[in-house]
């Protein structure tokens, strides 16, 4: 986890000096890439400082550690069920505020939504290749296509959710 951890602050360091340093500038300017830097890592551990706390706390609540109640939320993401009995109160928790979560989103209307920043992403990126900006064409257009995978993850998502609403014994509603 430690190393994860670090990958995805190396990640926000690097990002957050590549938009100060190149975005928006004729040239590169490396002071406000690296004030950039500093601000992305403050935002990512300042993040994962108050998630940190979220996880130990609803953990507490089921006497387990933050670490097995983490482990015990990927299995309900898989569609699985936990084999030991303890952890069982936690799954069906952590299922039933993902199901909430997940009927806050409704997948027409989604659909609808993310093929039309889509459409917009897209002609953005015609309009910076006719420009002659490849590199910003290139970006939106991989935005785009990360917009329309977006709807296909949730469906994945709302059926491994119902295979581990099965194997709780919880009702899944219709």
């Amino acid at each position: 986890m430690v190393g994860k951890a670090l990958a995805v602050l190396a990640a926000a360091a690097a990002a957050g000096f590549a938009a100060g340093a190149v975005i928006g500038e004729e040239r590169v300017n490396t002071s406000a890439g690296l004030y950039s830097a500093a601000a992305f890592v403050l935002l990512f551990l300042a993040a994962m400082a108050g998630v940190w706390w979220w996880n130990r706390r609803r953990a507490a609540r089921f006497g387990m550690s933050a670490g097995r109640y983490l482990r015990v939320g990927r299995l309900v993401q898989r569609g699985k069920a936990p084999d030991d009995p303890a952890e069982r109160e936690a799954a069906v928790d952590i299922a039933v505020r993902m199901r909430r979560s997940a009927a806050f989103h409704h997948p027409r209307l989604m659909w609808w939504l993310m093929g039309g920043v889509a459409l917009l992403m897209s002609l953005s990126a015609v309009l910076h290749f006719v420009d002659g900006v490849y590199l910003r064409g290139w970006g939106n257009l991989l935005l785009a296509g990360m917009f329309l995978v977006s709807p296909l993850r949730m469906e994945r998502g709302r059926r491994r959710l119902a295979a581990a609403e099965r194997a709780l014994g919880i009702t899944a509603p219709a």
